[in-house]
């Protein structure tokens, strides 16, 4: 790619260098025609000067039509799109067969020869093309997910980059937007049926699974409004766009505030949660002692821990401070656990000893 793309410069400095050293002797022509020196003008047969030059310079901007053709199918073939394989392959038949139908290509004297095929070569390509468009535009005709939609779109804008091509996909951010409405619709019911109890992912504490939840919806319907501003499909179609924006700013803002009020909600948690530590740490119960370790601090640390990861979220220093003492209260409770078993032993042999002497 990096050979095909200096080749193509080189080119298209040829034909530069053409069009500069035409314009600089027209220059000096009209400068010596309107000065006072009579009797010098330059009288020079110009088809003779430049004419080579043109008919080289014609060759060149075909040349550069072909290369420009094996640079878009290069890179077709490199971005592995579905249902390319059949169109790259007929590509590379075409380009074999005009290869072997032509020798030194910058020969401008060779009869004809390379205009005849280049003309057939390039009626091939207009019908590939077309091919190719049609190939596109099915591509889209069922959109299963707009961020995959906006992906191959930029797939194929970055690869085709003809007026032709380059028109028609725009055209494809409307198909994508107007699918992206029914997306948005959709995560405006999920939103609605499942806040109250939201889904989420085993062994995940109900607060963090909440947020992750609003946020992983609030992902799926930024990330392709956030493409979609920086095109000018919206602010070209104002009648159709505006529910969909509509739409989106009060789902957006509903998912911000839902993560808001659970945060809220968590922080005005955490002084409760913490009074646990406060508690006795033996209770008996039914003549039998037990540790008592509140399982809502085992709570608030697993929260804790699993809100600081997600990150966005300012941690009040008393969950921090629960979560730094993790290490030491679950060794407290696993040594006041064994001390406990052992003392109930002792109490059950001792129990059984006097049961024996009587």
């Amino acid at each position: 790619p990096d050979e095909l793309k200096k080749l193509l410069d080189d080119l298209h400095a040829s034909m530069e260098l053409n069009r500069a050293y035409q314009e600089e002797y027209k220059k000096a022509k009209k400068a010596l025609e309107s000065s006072d020196a009579a009797g010098k003008r330059m009288d020079f047969n110009d088809l003779k000067i430049f004419g080579h030059f043109d008919l080289f310079t014609k060759r060149v901007d075909k040349l550069i039509g072909v290369f420009g053709n094996v640079q878009e199918f290069t890179l077709l073939k490199s971005y592995n799109i579905d249902q390319m394989d059949n169109l790259i392959k007929r590509f590379e038949v075409l380009l074999g067969n005009f290869k072997s139908k032509t020798t030194d290509v910058l020969d401008i004297h060779d009869n004809n020869k390379f205009d005849t095929e280049y003309k057939a070569f390039d009626t091939a390509i207009t019908e590939l093309e077309t091919s190719l468009q049609v190939t596109i535009n099915s591509s889209f005709e069922n959109i299963t997910s707009t961020e995959n939609a906006l992906n191959l779109l930029k797939k194929f804008q970055t690869i085709l980059q003809t007026e032709t091509f380059r028109s028609d996909l725009d055209s494809k951010y409307l198909v994508i937007f107007h699918n992206y409405s029914l997306e948005l619709e959709n995560d405006q019911k999920l939103y609605e049926r499942f806040r109250d109890k939201p889904p989420m992912s085993r062994n995940m504490t109900p607060v963090a699974g909440a947020i992750t939840w609003a946020r992983q919806l609030l992902r799926h319907i930024k990330g392709p409004m956030d493409k979609f501003a920086q095109t000018d499909t919206v602010s070209k179609n104002p009648r159709d766009s505006r529910k969909i924006i509509k739409t989106y700013n009060r789902l957006s803002l509903a998912l911000v505030d839902y993560e808001a009020i659970w945060v809220d909600a968590w922080k005005r948690s955490i002084d409760s949660s913490k009074a646990g530590l406060n508690a006795t740490l033996l209770v008996r119960h039914e003549g039998k002692l037990f540790v008592n370790f509140d399982t809502e601090i085992l709570q608030l640390i697993k929260e804790t821990r699993t809100i600081m990861r997600m990150g966005g979220i300012d941690v009040p220093p008393a969950a921090k401070m629960v979560l730094m003492q993790e290490a030491k209260l679950k060794t407290f409770f696993n040594e006041l656990t064994h001390l406990v078993k052992e003392y109930e032993s002792v109490v059950g042999r001792a129990g059984d000893d006097k049961a024996v002497s009587k």
